[in-house]
């Protein structure tokens, strides 16, 4: 699954609309590249060849890398929850403590200690409709 930039583009308007803020792309390419990230390949091989790992990329990238004039963190708690509930996981956790996970992504040199976490923390959902 890959989530394109319209679809980014509606759960930002949802977190500004929502929590107030203002609505802007800081940098069309950097968007792009946050949304390419989860498919990239290095060498002919996927760089991150799990649902878990695509998620992790893409939320790691969309705090790092600013693509938004505001609420990127809040996008990407959205983003995430958008990925895990298409990818049928669940966090094992309550929301409130998701906040705590992302703040240490400022610091991280990549996206492992998350993507470990993620590994972690999310379990499969059995709630599904179909």
């Amino acid at each position: 699954m890959r989530l394109s930039k319209s679809q980014l583009l509606d759960l930002h308007t949802i977190v500004i609309e929502r929590y107030g803020g203002c609505f802007g792309i800081s940098s069309s390419d950097t968007l792009d590249n946050v949304i390419a990230s989860p498919d990239q390949i290095l060498f002919g091989i996927p760089r991150y060849p799990t649902p878990i790992a695509k998620i992790a990329a893409f939320t790691y990238n969309l705090v790092r890398q600013h693509p938004f004039v505001s609420h990127n963190e809040t996008t990407a708690l959205l983003v995430l929850l958008f990925w895990c509930d298409n990818y049928g996981y669940q966090l094992s956790i309550p929301h409130s403590d998701i906040v705590n996970a992302l703040m240490p992504l400022y610091s991280a040199p990549d996206g492992s200690t998350f993507h470990e976490w993620l590994e972690a923390t999310l379990t499969p959902n059995d709630n599904l409709p179909f």
